[in-house]
């Protein structure tokens, strides 16, 4: 099969690094196309061109007819609906707020990239994720290579939190090595975590790790059954539930003022400003609600905190309190039941949603390049892995 690149694929790829260079290089751009959109706006132009060239062919329009990542994209688009009709309820009944325009931009167009790509890419996933994999490592250097020094590798510290080379790559990167290590790549996987170690982030370095000690362990479950069963899927939606109904009672006030006074410890410090955050949110829960978007644009407008403190760095938490129990619900079950199919891909989302209990990784600006990157890589987990894809 003929793997070389079309002028499609390398405009999407080109779109795609052009993206991630404002994201973390140039930031006053950055502020620039965030507040207007322009970056959103710019990939569903480039999908929509994509797709009108798509339409010439009639093989390609198959190849997404005939259920490559149809499934999935089906499924989070559920999700998309729901969230959307919550929304608009909650707008009827307490005002209509322009905000939903841009949180639904943020979700919605990054999977249609995704989908278009890869409709766009055929069987060319592996080298576009490798082009990828490689433009990541250069923008690491790019971005960090004033203070690249021994001195500033010795002062990471997991304890503190603290990497003078700490930024959002370290999340990309634990992808990276996940797929790797999926694909047997050890040299590109260790990379991949070496890294995420340095760009820290601690749940995505824990991750990492963790990986690369269980994956062993996932590859022999797969060979006896690549699927997941019912009893793990709905557990698992449960058991994250439950974790999110805690953390919301654990961010309550009076649960920090009973363990600060009987254990002296401050959860604010303990969750890097996380709790005076949420618990902002929650005193003020009657104001937030007009849907998705809500606790983003209250922090926004009323939170006097440094700017960075507009996202409640807690995607679960942060729909619960937007589109309710319903809400939360739905999106561990769609997105969960999106990559049912294969374990791999249920592991990786496993850890996704692990992760945004401590960040935004779903929701909000400035994640749209990442999750391009995350739907190639369930793509080619879910249909182009030779090893455990059986064609069912």
């Amino acid at each position: 099969m003929n793997k070389k690149l079309s002028y499609v694929d390398i405009i999407n790829i080109l779109a795609i690094i052009v993206f991630t260079y404002i994201q973390n290089v140039a930031n006053s751009f950055t502020i620039f196309c965030e507040n207007y959109h322009i970056k959103y706006y710019i990939l569903f132009l480039i999908a929509i061109f994509d797709l009108l060239l798509v339409n010439k062919s009639k093989g390609k329009i198959s190849f997404f007819r005939d259920g490559k990542f149809f499934f999935e994209a089906k499924s989070i688009f559920r999700f998309f609906f729901i969230i959307f009709i919550i929304t608009i309820l909650c707008q009827i009944k307490n005002g209509f707020n322009s905000f939903i325009i841009n949180e639904f931009l943020y979700i919605i167009v990054p999977l249609v990239f995704a989908i278009i790509m890869i409709m766009c890419s055929g069987n060319k996933s592996e080298k576009i994720i490798n082009i990828l994999f490689y433009w990541y490592i250069m923008l690491f250097f790019i971005t960090n290579i004033s203070n690249l020094t021994l001195a500033n590798i010795k002062t990471i510290s997991f304890s503190k939190s603290y990497s003078p080379f700490e930024s959002g790559l370290s999340n990309a990167f634990y992808i990276f090595e996940f797929y790797y290590l999926v694909r047997n790549e050890k040299k590109k996987s260790f990379l991949s975590l070496f890294f995420t170690v340095l760009s820290l982030k601690r749940i995505s370095m824990l991750f990492g790790i963790l990986t690369f000690i269980i994956m062993p362990i996932l590859k022999k479950m797969a060979l006896k059954n690549i699927k997941i069963n019912n009893t793990i899927f709905f557990l698992t939606v449960f058991v994250f539930v439950i974790i999110t109904l805690l953390m919301n009672f654990a961010y309550q006030p009076e649960f920090a003022n009973f363990i600060r006074t009987n254990y002296g410890i401050e959860i604010n410090e303990l969750t890097l400003d996380r709790y005076q955050r949420t618990s902002f949110i929650i005193e003020n829960k009657d104001k937030i609600n007009q849907g998705l978007g809500s606790t983003t644009y209250f922090l926004e407008n009323y939170y006097r905190v440094p700017a960075k403190a507009r996202n409640l760095h807690n995607d679960l938490l942060r729909i619960l309190y937007e589109c309710g129990i319903i809400g939360l619900i739905s999106m561990l079950y769609f997105y969960f039941k999106a990559v049912k199919n294969n374990i791999f891909s249920f592991s990786l989302m496993i850890s996704l949603f692990a992760n945004s209990l401590f960040n935004h990784n779903f929701l909000g600006a400035g994640v749209a390049e990442s999750w391009i990157v995350i739907y190639f890589v369930i793509y080619w987990i879910n249909y182009e892995n030779k090893i455990f894809f059986k064609g069912e």
